[in-house]
This record gives C-alpha cells, structure tokens and sequence, in this order.
C-alpha cells in the first residue's frame, strides 16, 4: 500500500462584514454634505460678485454718459450756486423740479426686439438713479462738477462719483436765468 501525501489548500476565509456600517455611510454622507454646501456658497458668492461688476460697470456708463452731457451741454442745467453747502457743494439740475432722490436713468433707445429681453433691461435700468453736483475750483475760473450714480443690490445701497470740470463762463446759475 502506498500512502500519497496530499496537501490541502487552507480554505478561503469569508469575511462576513462584506459591506460599510452604519457609521460609515452617515459619516461619508456628511462630508459630502458639508462639501457641496461649501460649493454653493462659492457659487452664490461669484454669481453676487459677477451681478455686482456688471453693476458697476452699468454705472461707469451712466455716469460718464451724463458727464458728457453736462460739460458738453452746461447752459442746458439748472446750476443752483447760490444753494452752496459749508464744503462749497451745490446741487446741478436737469429741471427746477427734479425730485430730490435724483432722477431715473432712461434704458437706452436700442432695446432688444424680444419684449422678456426688453422688459429685463428696463428692469435693470429702473433701479439706477443719478445726481449731479458742483463746486467752484481752486482758481474760481471752472466748476467741478460731480456725477453720482446710486442703485441698491441685495439691500445694499451703492454709488459711483465721476468728476469732472466745466468753464465757469459756460455755467448758468440760478440768478442768471
């Protein structure tokens, strides 16, 4: 008889945790949690940043377009110098009755064809006000004038100054009407 000597493979131990726990998953899920609300802040906080850029630049625009209609144009405002604050500021009217918050700003003449488009654009326009004043220069030979262009976005009030110089010879003021 011949005994053949047979070794024998150690049998495949089976781990019977074969998935997470509990613990696991609920930890996973609340750092996947704080992560995805870290994101949108980030995304709420650039979409914020980018409306208030576009803002900015809309009012870079409408200020220096008004400037330019002022210092072209100066005989066609009213210029109320005799009305001076104790820093020499006065106040530069479109009419005698321009209400004290400023007056609105027109959305331009070419609008968009698609009346969403036209009604989003008159929207954005709608919340620009804008104000202009002055105050005799140094040499008492111009005006410096400013423009001031306020709107508010998320409950913040915001405002852009230009400035600007205009002959004092050029201005009419209000007793010379």
């Amino acid at each position: 008889m011949q005994f053949v000597v047979r070794t024998r493979k150690a049998p495949r131990v089976v781990c019977p945790r074969a998935g997470f726990t509990l613990i696991e998953m609920l930890v996973a899920i609340s750092v996947i949690g704080v992560a995805v609300t870290v994101f949108m802040q980030m995304y709420t906080a650039s979409m914020d940043l980018g409306k208030l850029s576009r803002n900015r630049q809309l009012a870079s625009e409408i200020a220096r377009e008004q400037l330019n209609l002022l210092i072209m144009n100066p005989s066609s405002y009213v210029w109320e110098t005799s009305g001076a604050n104790a820093d020499g500021l006065f106040r530069i009217r479109t009419t005698a009755d321009e209400p004290r918050a400023g007056m609105k700003v027109e959305a331009p003449p070419v609008a968009p064809f698609a009346r969403p488009a036209r009604a989003r654009q008159e929207v954005v326009y709608d919340q620009y006000r804008w104000r202009a004043f002055g105050r005799l220069g140094q040499n008492e030979q111009f005006y410096e004038v400013f423009v001031d262009v306020r709107w508010t976005q998320s409950g913040k009030d915001h405002h852009l100054v230009l400035t600007g110089a205009v002959p004092k010879s050029a201005a009419i003021s209000e007793g010379q009407r």
